[in-house]
């Protein structure tokens, strides 16, 4: 019966994978699963731009476009070993919008489908505590499977303006750090870095995690997320302007755990500071994860 249920929960949540997304190399703490583990995991999101940067007075503005994104950020994973896990990120996201071309007629755009896959490795090298500390890092290659390309509009001034991936492969590298600091307390330390094709400026993200143990099954948290993206360079090897960016965001949620191996984790976003580029006000997500063994 127990393995039954277990299957039936995984054809569930794999049948959520094939909805929309954009997956998350940091998702979770440093702590790996035992060997022969699964875990499977989902996370739905939505968000509307409501503002883009103003180059010239630098500074941000209330967007004449608009565009909305909702998907589902999607990931399955084995424990090879009790330091090792390998996943797959199966993003599946939908985007919309109204934008005015060179005449200044709003004209609208939408995409729906598979977002860019990611192939990801996580290790343990500190093994977990679980009431001291514990380190991982992570690799990851993400595989241009999105679609890039959105036929012009008759004008042909908007092609390109809605894109499911980004056409490229890219490789990443970052760590976890988690440790127990006060009873009911843990914080963690999350580091990545994208290295992208030469034409294009890199990425990094750095998060910085608090967790707070109200009991056995519930526990909430409070999150500083930083994204910084390099500038970009033309073919003749000169930085492009305003090809960079930069976000920090403020996250608060918490996740309560009805049974073993089950977790629900909803929370909410908000860009607190940044420069360049389209900006949400508020980003609410709510997370699936289930962690079993066959």
């Amino acid at each position: 019966m127990k393995r039954l249920l277990t299957v039936i929960l995984l054809v569930t949540l794999i049948g959520l994978f094939v909805l929309p997304a954009s997956a998350q190399v940091l998702w979770r703490s440093a702590k790996t699963m035992k060997k022969g583990s699964f875990i499977a995991m989902t996370n739905f999101y939505y968000q509307s731009i409501t503002q883009t940067w103003d180059t010239d007075n630098e500074e941000w503005c209330d967007c004449e476009d608009e565009k909305s994104e909702w998907g589902f950020n999607s990931m399955l994973g084995y424990a090879v070993t009790d330091r090792m896990e390998v996943m797959a990120h199966i993003p599946f996201k939908s985007i919309s919008g109204e934008f005015k071309n060179v005449a200044g007629d709003i004209e609208e755009q939408e995409a729906m489908g598979l977002g860019d896959i990611w192939l990801k490795t996580r290790i343990g090298v500190l093994p977990w505590a679980k009431d001291k500390h514990g380190f991982c890092i992570t690799s990851t290659l993400s595989l241009p499977t999105g679609n890039t390309i959105q036929g012009p509009d008759a004008s042909g001034t908007l092609s390109n303006k809605v894109k499911l991936g980004s056409g490229r492969i890219k490789y990443a590298l970052g760590g976890i750090y988690s440790s127990k600091w006060f009873s009911k307390y843990r914080a963690h330390v999350k580091l990545n870095y994208w290295f992208d094709q030469p034409d294009y400026g890199d990425n990094m993200k750095l998060i910085l995690k608090n967790d707070w143990n109200f009991d056995k099954k519930l526990m909430g948290f409070a999150t500083y997320i930083m994204m910084k993206k390099w500038k970009d360079r033309t073919a003749a090897g000169v930085m492009k302007p305003n090809s960079h960016k930069i976000r920090h965001i403020a996250q608060v949620g918490a996740v309560y755990k009805p049974n073993k191996g089950v977790f629900i984790r909803p929370k909410v976003a908000f860009i607190v500071g940044g420069e360049v580029g389209l900006k949400y006000d508020f980003k609410p997500m709510i997370d699936f994860w289930y962690v079993f063994s066959i």
